[in-house]
């Protein structure tokens, strides 16, 4: 049996869609036997720990302390971790991330870290401030860049993640999740002519940046696609659309 702790966030949504599958929040933690899962994944994430030094929190130390040796603990972490300092405007989300990684290392043999990239939104309520920001940007009539026409995003799908997590894809210590395909400046200006309705002002950067950039990763690379779809914007038009149940 699979247990899920991260009840509130995307991921932890197409989890709850699965068979065999239990799903809960942090608080829900304490009503369960632990002991009796043989996989347990953790989305979940203090959001305070973004801003401040946290550590190593009470529930990770809690659910190594009562797991059965044998079951397989996975935490997803962000893919800034593998691509960015300890000296810019996420020094500490990338500190505390690390923090609980080298516990998990360190007292349960069986842990695997999943590195993330950015997540695209099954619903209205889940975050994708990037795209956002464009897409405000947009009705604007403007769209403005401060990197060059390469630059790149990756962007995968929670469904896909949760899929390749029961299909034990992960069999690695460290692995990061990435979509074939990333999105590009490029792309979003095309987007923007394609499917805005008024004249749009254009200013684009010189600088390339990549995120994550793939050259300073050091572990396991896996790979999925978009949804089966010829439309890689489907996504994206649908969040423009202000859907606000199911994207996909």
């Amino acid at each position: 049996m699979h247990l899920h702790i991260g009840k509130n966030n995307v991921i932890g949504r197409s989890f709850a869609s699965k068979p065999n599958v239990k799903v809960v929040s942090h608080s829900q933690l304490e009503y369960e036997n632990l002991y009796s899962y043989d996989t347990i994944s953790i989305s979940a994430f203090d959001s305070a720990a973004k801003v401040k030094f946290i550590g190593v929190d009470d529930v990770t130390k809690n659910i190594v302390a009562n797991t059965n040796s044998s079951a397989e603990i996975i935490y997803f972490s962000s893919a800034r971790v593998l691509t960015e300092n300890l000296f810019n405007n996420y020094h500490f989300y990338i500190k505390n991330k690390l923090e609980i990684e080298n516990f998990l290392f360190d007292h349960h043999e069986k842990s695997k870290i999943v590195y993330l990239p950015n997540i695209i939104p099954n619903y209205a309520s889940d975050r994708c401030d990037f795209i956002d920001m464009f897409l405000d940007n947009l009705r604007d009539g403007t769209v403005k860049f401060d990197s060059s026409l390469e630059s790149s995003w990756n962007f995968i799908s929670s469904e896909k993640l949760v899929e390749a997590c029961l299909d034990k894809k992960f069999t690695a210590r460290r692995t990061v999740f990435l979509n074939h395909r990333e999105i590009t400046v490029a792309d979003l200006i095309r987007f923007a002519k394609q499917y805005s309705n008024k004249p749009i002002d254009i200013e684009i950067g010189s600088d390339t940046m990549n995120y994550p950039d793939e050259r300073k990763f050091d572990c396991e690379k896996i790979y999925s696609d978009f949804e089966n779809t010829t439309d890689e914007f489907l996504w994206i038009r649908r969040r423009q659309q202000g859907y606000i149940n199911d994207l996909w």
